[in-house]
This record gives C-alpha cells, structure tokens and sequence, in this order.
C-alpha cells in the first residue's frame, strides 16, 4: 500500500474544528472533546479515535505521526479489538473475521483520568486560579491605587480586603461562566457524536 502525503501535521486531522485534542495532564481536558483512545489498522491506515465515553470521533489519522503517537502515549492495548459507538461508528469495521486481527485498539488515558466537566475537579481549578488572583490583587494594589489617583479618578474600591474581594469575585464569576458554556458545548457535542439532533 502506498500512501498519499498528508495535507495537515500531526497524528490527526480534526476536520470540523471542534476542538478534539490528546489529554493534557494539568490542564482542562474536556470529557466529550478528550481523545480517550484509538482503534487503529496499520495496514489500511483506518483509525476510529473515541472518546471516554466509546463515542467516535470524527477524525482523520495520520498513518505517518499516529504510530509514533501510540507508542508514546498508550496505556493499555487490546489486539483485534474495535471500540467505538455513535454517529461516526462503522457498523462494523472490522469487516471479517480474519480482518478483524489488523485492528488494535490503544488507550491513551486511564480510567483515572480528571476530567473538567466534573464538579470536583472544577472546584479544585477555581480555587487554584482564585488563590493566585488574590495573590496579584495584592501584589498589584499599590499601583491600581497610583494609577487611579494619577487619573484623578475616585478609587473604584476602599482598601486592600475590598480590592481583593472585588478581583476575586469577578474571577469566580468568570470561570462560573466559562464551566457553564464549556459543559454546554460538551452535551452539545455529546448529542451529535450520538447521533440525536440538537
């Protein structure tokens, strides 16, 4: 078999722009949008990737950089093994039997993997980020204060405390939004790798 050149790097292709992506160790990974694992034959260079739920996603492979990926990145491997359901599955894509041994399925994250949508995890990310928000309110107090009375404006807070109660409250509020429209798009996406309609 031989391969046409890529037009894209890297292990794959996220043709609609979703916003797929590897897990990020320390970082806001995103359930339905998380590469879980890949369903991989080598020999036709076919990938299903899917996410921790089993949902396929649709995504092109590389045949180039996915094998150095799985071999970087895999936590566990089942050979003539096909996961994957939804909307973008294949009723059966391992065909016969005997095609069914050029299919391997690697997990690319474990099962203990933190994911952003859970409510515990947030938490722990909302009190990390508004921790090192009070930490530069108070650092940058002083000069707030210089700047607004070198504008000859009236300060917008009285003190240090209501400085920084004002800064981290906003921060609160930003990132309550942000996990409301992440977690929104999430289910929406959820929805249509499942097939249901919006």
């Amino acid at each position: 078999m031989r391969l046409a050149r890529m037009p894209f790097t890297g292990p794959f292709f996220d043709t609609y722009g979703i916003g797929f992506a590897l897990y990020q160790p320390g970082r806001n990974n995103w359930k339905q949008r998380t590469v879980a694992g890949v369903s991989w034959n080598g020999l036709d260079g076919k990938a299903h990737f899917f996410n921790p739920d089993g949902l396929v996603l649709p995504l092109v492979p590389s045949p180039w950089e996915l094998p150095t990926l799985l071999r970087q990145h895999r936590t566990r491997m089942e050979p003539a093994q096909v996961v994957g359901a939804g909307a973008f599955a294949m009723t059966h894509p391992a065909g016969e039997s005997s095609e069914s041994n050029h299919w391997v399925t690697y997990w690319l994250v474990g099962s203990d993997a933190a994911y952003a949508n859970c409510p515990e995890v947030w938490t722990g990310y909302v009190e990390s980020q508004v921790a090192a928000e009070r930490k530069a309110a108070e650092h940058n107090y002083v000069d707030a204060r210089r700047i607004s009375q070198r504008a000859e404006h009236e300060p917008t807070c009285d003190g240090l405390s209501e400085w920084v109660r004002v800064n981290t409250e906003d921060c609160r509020r930003m990132l309550r939004a942000e996990y409301e429209r992440e977690c929104a798009e999430d289910q929406r996406v959820a929805a249509w790798l499942r097939g249901c309609a919006a």
